[in-house]
């Protein structure tokens, strides 16, 4: 079965490796958390954003969850 490594850094300069049997990602944004999201922002070309983003990074917009970059703009 593969193994899978997500390395997350924490704001007080403390890291973290997680080992999974599936996929993880860690958030864009933060870097300290596992995403369970991604941006649906539509940046052109029929494509989206897809930053990976954790539930603390993420705005729900409508059915949709964007970064908090793209909710500025």
């Amino acid at each position: 079965m593969p193994r899978y490594a997500t390395f997350l850094k924490f704001p007080d300069g403390g890291a973290a490796v997680i080992h999974t049997s599936k996929p993880a990602h860690a958030c864009d944004l933060c870097r300290a958390k596992l995403s369970a999201y991604q941006c649906d922002y539509p940046v052109g070309d029929g494509r989206i954003c897809d930053k990976h983003l954790c539930n603390d990074c993420r705005v729900p917009v409508g059915k949709d969850d964007y970064c908090k970059t793209h909710v500025r703009t």
